[in-house]
């Protein structure tokens, strides 16, 4: 079913996807093994993945398809078989091949939340060696999204391969809040750099439907970066 082009066009695919939205896929062949996932823990999910129905319903569907087949997760199998109503889907306009969403959280709908990072307050600041640079966060989930349950940072923006478990290795403490009905929280860090340059920090914030920091597999990410300039 693979063409020697297709595979690596895919995983690309599932890695852009996994960045976005923090869902794993798996791209599985006609023989029945993965070629390539973006899920960080492949390992213990192949063996339940196998050893269902799942796996050989998605193969056979596939095989009179002719096309990629992409299954739906647990989260998906609630709303249909349990008949609850998903998320309304997030509001965005198009300009050309511009995608922008709604700039707050009770507009944009969809899951995840709208985050902001500033440094010094700003968007883009100049500071110089040895300054000691406060970052803000700030984050809101949609009415019915849940709850922020991390907020992760990287304030020099270190390039990881994206299969690695840790990308963002520091995590900061978050003050919750409630605002008509949605979720919400802030948080701050401070990072000093030592070397000139043009630095990107980022931000990655975490949510679940109910809160629950510990259910690793329905996490909803968000990004946010800010500029900062070393001189």
């Amino acid at each position: 079913m693979w063409k020697d082009d297709v595979a690596p066009r895919v995983a690309m695919l599932m890695e852009y996807f996994y960045t976005g939205s923090g869902v794993g896929l798996w791209g599985i062949g006609e023989d029945g093994e993965v070629f390539y996932t973006s899920n960080q823990n492949a390992k213990e999910l192949e063996m339940i993945l196998k050893s269902g129905d799942c796996l050989k319903y998605a193969l056979e569907e596939a095989s009179d398809l002719q096309v990629p087949f992409i299954m739906g997760d647990s989260l998906g199998m609630i709303w249909v078989e349990r008949g609850i109503e998903p998320r309304q889907s997030t509001v965005y306009q198009r300009d050309g091949g511009l995608i922008t969403p709604a700039a707050v959280a009770g507009e944009r709908k969809g899951m995840q939340a709208v985050v902001s990072l500033l440094a010094e307050g700003k968007t883009c600041a100049h500071v110089r060696v040895g300054e000691m640079v406060r970052f803000t966060v700030h984050a809101e989930v949609p009415e019915g999204a849940g709850r922020i349950t991390a907020v992760d940072y990287d304030p020099v923006e270190i390039c990881r391969l994206p299969g690695e478990k840790k990308v963002f290795l520091n995590s900061a403490s978050f003050t919750e809040f409630e605002q008509d009905g949605r979720y919400g929280a802030d948080a701050e860090f401070s990072y000093t750099y030592d070397r000139p340059g043009t630095y990107f920090a980022s931000v990655r914030v975490k949510s679940n439907r109910k809160g629950d920091a510990s259910d690793i597999f329905t996490q909803v990410k968000n990004l946010a970066r800010v500029r900062v300039v070393v001189e």
